[in-house]
């Protein structure tokens, strides 16, 4: 559950991500990627972008062992990593 100050649409999660992860703050990033993963569908179009910054993020981090877990369940014919 999110609080009233916390954004309530998927890409305000992802955007957040990214102005994280442009500050350097690569921990704070990857939950705000991982709460824009959570509210959005395997068809959603932010979603194949999402799991990647996940898995970017992550490599940072140096949390090589993690990323498997992150990858989509049937990857979509035109899957395309960012």
């Amino acid at each position: 559950m999110t609080s009233t100050s916390d954004p309530a649409h998927p890409m305000a999660w992802f955007l957040k991500g990214a102005a994280l992860l442009d500050l350097g703050k690569t921990e704070a990033a990857l939950s705000a990627y991982i709460q824009c993963a959570k509210m959005t569908r395997p068809r959603d179009s932010i979603r194949k972008s999402v799991l990647v910054r996940c898995a970017t993020c992550l490599s940072e981090l140096k949390k090589f062992d993690q990323i498997p877990a992150i990858q989509l369940q049937s990857p979509p014919s035109d899957w395309d990593p960012e």
